[in-house]
């Protein structure tokens, strides 16, 4: 998807507004969640669509997260491709999942002058207990950035139930 600047930021806040709002459903499913996770934040990531299988997320350049050459550094992106593909696992499955594994490979810089890079993350396919997921993101020009593949383990109620109990890292 090119980013054709069509788009206004009232509606890039109805539509992360909306899909955070979806996501918060599963909060019933285990109420210590922290959905967005601060990460998502910190990032300054803005979800801009879903579908039943797709999720798609707005990642701003920003000078905090850049490397020695300026161009945004690949930790920071391949933290971008886990926030958009975490929240899809959750919204496929239904319940909390966890990242097995994540691979990214890079295809060029993302600089400032790009401005933000689009990531889409869908599912490849969808088992009982694992998910096969992916994800590129673009430039505003529509150029292949980075890609991601990830398998993701859906939770089930004990291991739900055992990762929400345990106390907080850094809590004695």
């Amino acid at each position: 998807m090119k980013d054709t600047g069509a788009h206004t930021a009232a509606q890039d806040a109805d539509h992360n507004a909306r899909i955070l709002a979806s996501i918060a459903e599963l909060m019933a499913l285990a109420p210590n969640l922290v959905l967005p996770p601060p990460s998502f934040l910190a990032l300054g990531m803005e979800f801009c669509a879903k579908t039943e299988d797709s999720l798609s997320a707005w990642v701003p350049w920003r000078l905090e997260f850049t490397n020695p050459l300026g161009a945004y550094q690949g930790g920071m992106l391949s933290a971008a491709f886990d926030n958009v593909l975490g929240p899809l696992s959750y919204m496929v499955a239904r319940r909390p999942c966890v990242t097995v594994d994540l691979d990214v490979n890079f295809s060029r810089p993302f600089r400032a002058s790009d401005g933000r890079l689009l990531i889409v993350g869908t599912v490849l396919s969808k088992g009982r207990s694992l998910l096969h997921l992916t994800a590129r993101a673009t430039n505003a020009n529509g150029q292949l950035v980075a890609t991601a593949n990830s398998n993701c383990l859906v939770l089930s109620d004990d291991q739900v139930m055992r990762a929400i109990s345990a106390p907080p890292p850094g809590t004695p």
